[in-house]
């Protein structure tokens, strides 16, 4: 999941693939008509991938932290959530008297911890010790091939990158550094300025750059860089209409942007047709024949300027490469449009281009190469892209995009960019836990949800997103319906002692808060009235409702006060039936002491 993030969710004019994929199976688990093994398969992947985060936290974690995790978990019982560990800033964990586990990060949300992101290292040891000793070696410096001294020494996470099998390594090693969260929050708001600037530029091109120039992602108009930073944008990012970038390059107002945009192109050692091609397909030529002029133009200079050693020997000057570019494109008109019922033969093709060199004929085996390469593949407009001609053009691109420089893949095995993978994450889960648990009746179902509550959970603890938290505990308190209880007490005990739903709901909920009780903002509100409810339902243990009064003869009171009986007596037939409804719509005495003592039981293994 790592590697999709940096590879692709920051990188400019890469799609966000993790996120969508997240958003996917999000939304691949919410069913319009009851769950399937389809919904459940795409719950289990977005748990799968909280599952990540929180076994990256569980290895950092030292060994009395786990095992006061193991105590708390068995005092719980069978109901206890799974996934819900306390965790603690290098490694101590705090409890005070009342048995509340806290877990303190003085670190924020960008910042992590390097111990946990070195640790987790461990869990893919054989590739881990492997990177490290080799980028150690490379550094010049001298430790042990594993743990965190290794990683530290390899200077800021220094990855080398090689192949994981015997056999498989290239003769050298390239060595990169893995840029910080720091940098890529700061890429990734770039790249939402950008696409913000992508949606004016279609619109209208020339309010699209002045968006950038405001937001500083390129330099101002008097500016030395602001051409290329301009062709830069024009030319690498893909999400631009093509029509658009030609009407602007194209315009008489902006010549260096139009000389900035074609210098982008390098065309070193490339045939005039190939370089040709991979020029027009990244704009639309505008209809105005001053305009198509005045890009040619400007193109056969650059193009002429690149091959004057071994290509552009056979051309006298500028002005043969432009005339024979303009007869390049007539061709290519002849050979593929529907309109045209004969095409251009060869020797026609070489007939119309006599005396275009300065005065001389070109070479006609050169004219015959120019001729056969139109004739075998088109050379294809951006607004003519439909179906499988689409789908080649988008493929060479990808192609072209990843033999450059910025297409080296960086492999990812430390744990520093987890934070910002759950954030990215997080609320696609909780949406598709909160459904699922909703719709499910299958226990095993409902248990996975709340298991994967908890895991959220757990996670956001341990980086201290109290919003997100927060989001989870009042998620939680909603599904114990105690926030909105009946008007009698007695309903809200049937619905306890009937409901295994509400019940595991609200052992999480207690559970989560007594591990976490620090990272809790706007979610001890919900809580504080759900214990109200329990209150009035007289579900709350002895512990919490009994008070030291020395004056009592017991030495205490409880809170909870004996309603006296009603003294007005009241014989009509109304109320009569109204009791007797009443009493029809209740359960039984019996059943229902059975039901307050069970529900008595649950509360007080957490409260």
């Amino acid at each position: 999941m790592a590697e999709l993030y940096v590879n692709y969710d920051c990188n400019l004019y890469c799609s966000n693939v993790f996120e969508n994929l997240t958003k996917l199976l999000s939304k691949s688990s919410l069913p319009t008509q009851g769950l399937s093994s389809n919904h459940l398969l795409s719950l289990d992947a977005l748990l799968a991938i909280v599952k990540s985060f929180q076994s990256c936290q569980q290895q950092a974690l030292p060994d009395n932290a786990l095992a006061v995790n193991s105590q708390l978990s068995e005092t719980e019982g069978e109901n206890a959530p799974s996934g819900a560990l306390a965790t603690s800033q290098e490694g101590s964990t705090q409890i005070n008297s009342a048995g509340i586990i806290f877990s303190s990060r003085p670190e924020r949300e960008t910042e992590l911890v390097e111990e946990t992101s070195i640790t987790s290292v461990r869990s893919d040891s054989a590739l881990a010790d492997h990177v490290t000793e080799t980028a150690v070696e490379i550094a010049g410096q001298s430790c042990p091939a594993s743990g965190m001294d290794t990683v530290k020494a390899a200077s800021g996470y220094m990855m080398a990158i090689r192949g994981t099998r015997e056999g498989d390594f290239p003769p050298e090693t390239t060595v990169v550094e893995l840029p910080t969260p720091k940098e890529l929050i700061e890429i990734r708001q770039r790249k939402k300025v950008i696409l913000a600037a992508t949606e004016q530029f279609n619109l209208k091109p020339k309010q699209g750059i002045t968006f950038l120039q405001e937001r500083r992602v390129i330099s101002g108009s008097d500016s030395p860089q602001y051409p290329a930073e301009v062709a830069s944008f024009l030319v690498d990012n893909p999400w631009l209409d093509k029509a658009k970038i030609g009407e602007y390059i194209g315009d008489r107002k902006n010549p260096p942007i139009l000389d900035a945009f074609v210098k982008h192109f390098s065309l070193h050692g490339t045939h005039l047709v190939d370089a040709l091609r991979h020029f027009l397909e990244s704009f639309r030529l505008p209809g105005e024949s001053p305009v198509i002029a005045r890009i040619l133009e400007t193109f056969s200079e650059h193009w002429l300027s690149c091959n004057k050693e071994e290509l552009g020997k056979v051309f006298a000057n500028r002005d043969a490469v432009y005339v024979l570019c303009y007869a390049i494109l007539m061709l290519n008109t002849d050979q593929y449009s529907t309109q045209v019922k004969k095409r251009m033969s060869l020797e026609e093709f070489i007939h119309n281009q006599r005396k275009i060199n300065n005065g001389e004929d070109f070479p006609r085996q050169f004219l015959t190469d120019i001729f056969n390469r139109i004739r075998e593949d088109e050379i294809i407009m951006p607004d003519e892209h439909k179906g499988q001609v689409k789908e080649n053009y988008q493929w060479k691109v990808l192609l072209h995009r990843s033999n450059g420089p910025e297409a080296t893949y960086l492999p990812v095995i430390v744990t520093s960019y987890n934070q910002d993978l759950y954030l990215l994450c997080w609320s696609q889960s909780v949406a598709a836990l909160s459904y699922v648990f909703e719709n499910a009746e299958e226990k095993a179902i409902v248990l996975k949800a709340i298991n994967g509550f908890s895991m959220c959970a757990s996670v956001a603890a341990h980086y201290e997103l109290n919003q997100v938290f927060d989001k989870l505990i009042i998620s939680l308190c909603k599904f114990t319906t105690l926030l909105n209880p009946p008007e009698t007490p007695n309903a809200v005990v049937v619905t306890l002692g009937t409901s295994s739903k509400t019940r595991q709901c609200l052992l999480t909920m207690f559970s989560l808060a007594h591990q976490h009780g620090n990272i809790l903002r706007e979610g001890w509100k919900n809580i504080l009235d759900a214990l109200v409810a329990l209150f009035k339902a007289k579900l709350l243990p002895d512990e919490l409702v009994q008070v030291r009064d020395f004056v009592h003869p017991t030495g205490s009171v409880s809170l909870f006060r004996e309603e006296a009986p009603s003294t007005r007596p009241d014989s009509s037939l109304l109320s009569s039936l109204s009791f007797w409804y009443s009493m029809t719509a209740l359960v039984e005495p019996a059943t229902l002491n059975s039901v307050r003592d069970q529900g008595t039981q649950n509360c007080q293994q957490v409260c």
